[in-house]
This record gives structure tokens, C-alpha cells and sequence, in this order.
């Protein structure tokens, strides 16, 4: 797998060097219209980086980004402080937005940050280098700050991570699929939209004006010399030097205070039934700062009792080497009067400096369905019995959920010149589910910033998106008897727009080419995750992509639902149709083929979900996920393992392991690695 995703991600990385499809602004700006101060972009830091190679880590570099930390650029740059500085200064550029979000290294991974995140960056370095610093905040001139918010638009120097041309056969033939399905969806919900006489987009949130008072709130260094003078810190912009200052102190801090932070709350909640009474309650917590989650993996996964309470099971989650236990619940009705599952969700709550909140729901399983909750009715008795039937709680609890946060941008950069993994034994090798899940999530993302971070239309308009909020997909691995299945949902994936000249129909136009960026390009990552180096097509893929290139090649017509759905007389099952028309009462636009296809024996649909006032695209699922999914089989034969993957037209050619030891290693390894995690797992076999 790693193999394949590191080809795919040489190859598509490189696409943003070269030309993003882009959709045409529907009005011509001139670059003499854009905002005076995207005329002096290269004040600005960020704008000078070397050449990868040019560093020399003490640590391999990884595809796990395990070498991204503080501690070994420091090293790299000798532990001396004005080579800290002056690295600071022209490789992380500035993206304005409010509060602490990323940390050192969440801002090292993204080659970017605020003010703030800036300042803890250069401090990490310098403690690390062995030097003693505090922290400065104080508010940049007007000036000044304008400088810095115009070099945001400015082209940062490309750094490769492959050469495109050299990628296999298969990893061309994706790159060419995901531009072409770029190009097709972009342009048939422009002129879907168009046709319907749709405005494009209502007033913007971002101003140059808020961007430039968000950049005014300034922090930066000093550094004590030999423990007896203090220097100024602060490489802000292309020309600063140690000891220049450019803002009128406030205060001085030894550390940041906790108000300015953004910080994550994950919980597990179930719904229960106890006769025929609903009733909620949260399984587990937990808790951090958004900077302290950046790049990190929380793994969510369950596990279940023995004997006759195995139908009793209980979630648990771990982040880093900490391990957080929940509470049981049954999933199966018990032989006397006690609560019994209905549903179980992970709830993310995202909460801002001064105490915003933005919560999303991802669920785990749902017996009840949309229909029969919209409609507010309650399972009968009988109801719950057949719900729960035949359920297997070692199926369940072989389920793996990697939440991986981000809180910027995954520069490409830090995936050049990746070391090998060193060749197994055949007795030692080992299939590490969880690495494999970081390693989906880290391609994913890589490629999604490096292709829409920063994208220019016709008109001559750029539009830059960066995190301003901490960003989380959900990768999935999970197994029911001898099928499973591999899920990557971009549970939360929203970006700051910020467009030249802030016109309110670039903005929307930008949002919406991103959002059909990520969605189709979810389907090839996710394709090839699972292919363990052999290439893998991502039509076996269902997602939104996949549903609207059948729809094209089979000529069915479009429909732009932006009301309700009745006047929408296609016959999908009860699921889809509710989860449509909840979109719908939330105020959504929702583009969706007139008609159901038949895919994997079932009648499967998905649609664009478009935000009217801002343009952010979601791709959606009949599932509720916003995702891609791969399902499969495993099959056992003469000591050799095919996996077969379910396509649109039925069932792919088998993909089969060299040898004997590599086919036992792979279904062996999984189970190796559920057990270390704490996870009965069953891998049933077809053996003939």
C-alpha cells in the first residue's frame, strides 16, 4: 500500500505545479482591480524556501511524518539561532486567522501560520536549540499588517515530491481520471446552477479588511542571550533581521495563555431503547487543544465481553500511548428487561477562541433510519428484536476509526526523499492496520492542499485556502464476516476562501471547484489504499465521483433539487431519500441524477450538496457519509489469498499476494494488529 500511495501522491502533487482545472469566473477582473496590497506579495515570510535535500534531518523521513517535529530541524540547523531565525523567516509563510490553532508542529507540517502559531514555532526551535525565549504580544501597524495579509495570495516556490512523468501506468491512468472527473463535475454544476438562475453566493465573510485586523493581533520572540540581554524575535517579513521590531509591545509572556487556543472535544454517545423508550447517553470524553492534535491519529475502536454477556461491548480511544475506556452497552436485546442499542455516533465539537462551537456527527451504526426519526416515531418491541437480530458483536468490535486531525495544510515537501521500510521476514512482517489508516489520511490530505491551496480562474482572480479551524477526516476499516470495508469520510473539510478583489462570485465559484476536488479525488486515494502495492482501479470505489461518471455515460439527466425533493420522482430506498431531504430543510442546494443505478445488487445514489451563500461543495453518499468506500472479499485457496473488489458492473479480476507467506502475513498481521489494540478479531475464510 505504501508503494501506491506514494506513487499516486508523486504524481497528482504534481498537478499543482502545473494547471488545476479551474471554472471561469462569470465576470473578467484585471490584475490592476485586485487590492493594492497584493502588489507587494514578496514583503511577506514564506517566499524563499530551499530545496528539500538542502536540510539534513538526524531521522529518516517517514511517511508517517514521525521526522516532523522541532527538535530535529533544530538539529538539521545546527541548534543555531540565527539559522532558526532565518529558517523561520523564508520557509513558513503567513495565513491569517485567529487564535493558537496549529503549535509547532502543526505549523511545520503546513510550512505556515498565524502570528502566534509563527512565534511558537521559532520558540520550540530555539528551546530545543538549548536557548531561553518569552513571547511578545503587542498590534502591528495597519501597514504592516496589510503587507503581511498581501503575501498570502503570493506564489510560494514549488517543491516537488516526485517527477509525474515517471509514475506506473495505473497511477497515469488515475491522475487522469481525477482531472477529468474534475473538470466534468465542475462544469455541470456551473451551468446546472446557471440554468437555474442561481446568484452565485451572498456577501463575504472574509474581507481584506478582517483579514488585515486578525493579522494586526501581533506575537513574536525574545531571545535572552547568554541569560543576560534580550533580542527581539519576530521574522515576519522577508527582510527582518534578529533584534528588528515591528509592533508596539503590550505584553510579555512566558507562555501563551489558554484563552487564545482552539481547542477539540470527542465524545461516543449511544442511543438506547429500554422496552420501547429511547434514551441517550455519552460512553466517553475527551479532550485537547486543536495544536496539540496536529497531525495525530485518535484511533476509536471497540471491544466486547466473554461468555454470555459477549454481546456487551464498549468503546475505547487512543491518542499517542494514552488509552481512554468508555462505558458498556449491549448490542443485542438481552434475555431480560435492559437497555439495548439503537444507535452510536462519534460527536466532534470544534470550539474557537472566545467560545464559538461547531459540532459534526459522525455515525457508527443507526437501527432506527432516517425516515423513522425524521417522522419522530419509536421501534415497537418487535421493531427492536428484528434490528438487532443476527448481529455479531466480533464483527463489530473489528471495526477501526482513524481520526486524523489536521489543523493546516500538509505541505508535499516533507513526503520527498521518504525511506524505505525496511523488508520484512517472512515471520515478522506484519500488516499494521493502524499505520495503513495514517497513511490514507496523510495521502488524502497532502494531495487535497497541494491541488486546491491555491487555484487561479480565467479572470486572472487567486483564490488561497487554508485551515482556519482544525480539519478531521475519518478513515474506516472494518470487517463483516469474510467482506470488509475501507471508508474515508471528510467528516469535516472546510477551508478559508480568500480570493483577490473578495468578489462574492469568485468566492463561491472557488469554494465549489474545491469541494469537487476533494470529493473526487477521496475516490482515487481510497482506491488505491487497499491494493498493498498492486494497483488498484478506482471504479471499485462507490462515491459521489463514481455515481455522477455513470450518469454521464449513460446520458441521465441531472436535477437540482433547492427546496424539497417532491418534484424529484426518481425511487431510491427510504435512507437516501430522508437524508435528501434533510440537506434540504437545512437550506442546501442538492445535484443529484434523476435516477438510482444499480451497484453491488443494490440501488445506490449520491449527490453535490452545495451551500447557497458561500459555495462550499460537499460530496455525499446515500450513507450520510462523505466519503468513499471500498467493500471486498477475501478468499482463501491453495494457500494463497484473492481479494475481490465490488464494482459498479459486479465483481473485479482477483488481486492475489506473491506467495503463500505474504497472503497468511497480510490476514494474520490484521489480526496481530486488532489484538495489540485490544480487538477480537474474526477473519472468516472461503476455503474450497
Amino acid at each position: 500500500m505504501k508503494s501506491a500511495l506514494l506513487a499516486l501522491l508523486a504524481a497528482l502533487t504534481c498537478l499543482s505545479c502545473g494547471s488545476t482545472p479551474a471554472t471561469p469566473a462569470p465576470a473578467a477582473e484585471t490584475n490592476a482591480s485586485r487590492p493594492e496590497a497584493t502588489r507587494n506579495e514578496s514583503a511577506g515570510p514564506g517566499l524563499r524556501r530551499a530545496p528539500v535535500d538542502a536540510l539534513r534531518l538526524p531521522v529518516p523521513r517517514a511517511f508517517d511524518l514521525s521526522h516532523v517535529e522541532p527538535a530535529h530541524f533544530a538539529a538539521a540547523l545546527g541548534n543555531d539561532p540565527t539559522r532558526i531565525f532565518n529558517y523561520v523567516r523564508d520557509e513558513i509563510a503567513f495565513e491569517a486567522y485567529r487564535g493558537a490553532l496549529r503549535g509547532p508542529c502543526g505549523t511545520l507540517l503546513a510550512m505556515a501560520g498565524n502570528a502566534v502559531d509563527r512565534a511558537a514555532l521559532l520558540a520550540s526551535l530555539l528551546t530545543s536549540a538549548g536557548q531561553r525565549v518569552r513571547f511578545v504580544h503587542g498590534t502591528l501597524p495597519e501597514a504592516a499588517a496589510e503587507q503581511l495579509v498581501a503575501s498570502i495570495w503570493a506564489e510560494r516556490p514549488w517543491l516537488a515530491s516526485g517527477a509525474a512523468d515517471l509514475a506506473p501506468t495505473d497511477v497515469k491512468a488515475a491522475r487522469e481520471r481525477l482531472l477529468t472527473g474534475i473538470q466534468r463535475d465542475a462544469t455541470l454544476l456551473r451551468d446546472t446552477l446557471k440554468r437555474a438562475g442561481h446568484p452565485g453566493g451572498g456577501e463575504a465573510t472574509v474581507t481584506q479588511q478582517s483579514l488585515v485586523k486578525a493579522a494586526q493581533d501581533h506575537y513574536w520572540l525574545e531571545w535572552s542571550q547568554a541569560g543576560e540581554t534580550w533580542t527581539a524575535m519576530d521574522p515576519s517579513f522577508a527582510t527582518a533581521a534578529p533584534g528588528q521590531v515591528f509592533a508596539k509591545p503590550v505584553e510579555t509572556l512566558d507562555t501563551l495563555p489558554d484563552a487564545i487556543f482552539h481547542r477539540v472535544e470527542v465524545r461516543v454517545r449511544v442511543e438506547e431503547y429500554t422496552g420501547n423508550t429511547p434514551s441517550s447517553r455519552d460512553l466517553l470524553n475527551y479532550a485537547a487543544k486543536a495544536a496539540d492534535l496536529s497531525g495525530i491519529d485518535v484511533f476509536i475502536a471497540h471491544e466486547s465481553q466473554q461468555g454470555s454477556e459477549a454481546n456487551h461491548v464498549r468503546p475505547f480511544l487512543s491518542v499517542r500511548q494514552q488509552r481512554i475506556t468508555g462505558t458498556w452497552f449491549s448490542l443485542t436485546s438481552p434475555p431480560i428487561a435492559a437497555p439495548t442499542a439503537t444507535a452510536e455516533s462519534i460527536e466532534l465539537t470544534f470550539i474557537a477562541p472566545g467560545g464559538s462551537r461547531e459540532t459534526v456527527v459522525r455515525d457508527i451504526f443507526d437501527r432506527v433510519g432516517r425516515k423513522q426519526r425524521r417522522a419522530g416515531q419509536s421501534l415497537t418491541t418487535d421493531q427492536l428484536a428484528a434490528a438487532t437480530k443476527g448481529i455479531v458483536p466480533a464483527d463489530f468490535t473489528a471495526g477501526l476509526y482513524d481520526l486524523f486531525f489536521t489543523t493546516g495544510a500538509i505541505d508535499a515537501a516533507h513526503l520527498a526523499g521518504i525511506a524505505a521500510d525496511p523488508t520484512p521476514s517472512a515471520q515478522d512482517a506484519r500488516f499494521d492496520a493502524a499505520a495503513g489508516l495514517r497513511r490514507v489520511g496523510i495521502a488524502y490530505t497532502a494531495v487535497s492542499d497541494a491541488l486546491s491551496g491555491r487555484i487561479g480562474a480565467e479572470s486572472g482572480a487567486v483564490g488561497r485556502f487554508y485551515l482556519d479551524t482544525p480539519r478531521v477526516d475519518i478513515a474506516e476499516l472494518s470487517s463483516q464476516g469474510e467482506a470488509f470495508r475501507l471508508g474515508l469520510d471528510l467528516r469535516k473539510d472546510r477551508a478559508r476562501a480568500v480570493v483577490t478583489g473578495f468578489r462574492r462570485e469568485h468566492l463561491f465559484n472557488a469554494q465549489l471547484l474545491r469541494g469537487v476536488i476533494n470529493g473526487t479525488l477521496e475516490r482515487i486515494v481510497a482506491g488505491f489504499a487497499p491494493a498493498n502495492g498492486n494497483g488498484l482501479s478506482s471504479d471499485t470505489v462507490f462515491s459521489t465521483s463514481l455515481l455522477f461518471e455513470m450518469a454521464h455515460a449513460q446520458k441521465t439527466p441531472i436535477v437540482l433539487l433547492a427546496r424539497d425533493s417532491s418534484a424529484w420522482r426518481s425511487v431510491v430506498p427510504d435512507e437516501g431519500r430522508a437524508r435528501i431531504d434533510e440537506s434540504l430543510a437545512a437550506g442546501n442546494i442538492v445535484v443529484v441524477p434523476e435516477q438510482p443505478f444499480q451497484i453491488g445488487g443494490a440501488q445506490r445514489t449520491a449527490w453535490w450538496e452545495i451551500e447557497p451563500r458561500s459555495g462550499v461543495t460537499t460530496a455525499v453518499t446515500d450513507e450520510g457519509l462523505h466519503q468513499a468506500v471500498v467493500e471486498g472479499t477475501i478468499v482463501r485457496a491453495d494457500n494463497r489469498t484473492y481479494v475481490f473488489f465490488r464494482t459498479s458492473s459486479g465483481w473485479s479480476r482477483p488481486y492475489v499476494f506473491n506467495n503463500a507467506n505474504q497472503a497468511n502475513n497480510f490476514v494474520n498481521g490484521m489480526q496481530y494488529r486488532f489484538a495489540k489494540a485490544g480487538l477480537e478479531t474474526i477473519w472468516r475464510a472461503i476455503l474450497y
